[in-house]
């Protein structure tokens, strides 16, 4: 019997949230913003996507829609010029993610763009270990979709998959798909704050997020 396992990306398996508030920050510092802060853009993550909380910060700040392209794209080499830098896996998660390998079908499913996706996949080599990813045009921006695709895919129950996320907005997608969902608290969202979606099981490390797994999912 196979079991499949989803993660999220940023805040799951990648240690970006740095990354993204200086990406973000500078960009917005060039258009007379002095005030965004590490918590405003915490609690934008919890439950707005990548798309959305760039939509959501020009209409707030004024930014017209040319503009608005040259936000992005700044943000978008911003952000890529972090990887390996402000931007790695957690300390960890690698070995995590190469010993569930060999043991369960692993996915990736994010809400960044294909293309930033694709390059935080190669830059790591994450490849070797997901035999599925999809980014945010693929799912057409709601992970749900990725879910059930996966699940469809690979031909496993929704019982016997697990969504991994860190914030709120992963585990009311797992629990709108019907699969497992398992939150993780050292990633962007505080505890707080996910245990309102009530998650089925919560890690506060790797370690204790392998031994969860080992135990819904035994072989």
């Amino acid at each position: 019997m196979d079991y499949g396992l989803l993660f999220d990306v940023d805040g799951t398996i990648m240690d970006s949230f740095d990354a993204i508030y200086k990406s973000l920050n500078e960009i917005l510092q060039r258009q007379g913003v002095v005030d965004f802060t590490r918590d405003e853009l915490r609690s934008l993550m919890d439950y707005m996507s990548f798309m959305e909380i760039i939509g959501y910060l020009s209409r707030k700040y004024g930014i017209d829609d040319e503009s608005m392209g040259e936000f992005s794209l700044d943000y978008v080499n911003s952000f890529l010029g972090s990887l390996g830098t402000l931007m790695k896996p957690f300390p960890g998660v690698i070995e995590l993610v190469e010993y569930l390998s060999m043991k369960y079908i692993l996915g990736l499913i994010s809400y960044n763009p294909v293309f930033i996706l694709e390059r935080q996949v190669s830059y790591f080599s994450l490849q070797r270990y997901f035999k599925f990813i999809r980014g945010y045009e693929e799912i057409n921006g709601r992970k749900r979709n990725g879910i059930d695709e996966f699940s469809r895919i690979h031909g496993i129950e929704k019982r016997h998959i697990a969504f991994v996320g860190d914030q709120p907005k992963d585990i009311i997608e797992a629990k709108a798909s019907g699969v497992i969902s398992i939150a993780v608290t050292y990633g962007v969202s505080r505890r707080e704050t996910i245990e309102k979606e009530h998650p089925e099981f919560i890690a506060d490390s790797i370690d204790e997020l392998r031994k969860i797994i080992d135990e819904i999912f035994p072989l």
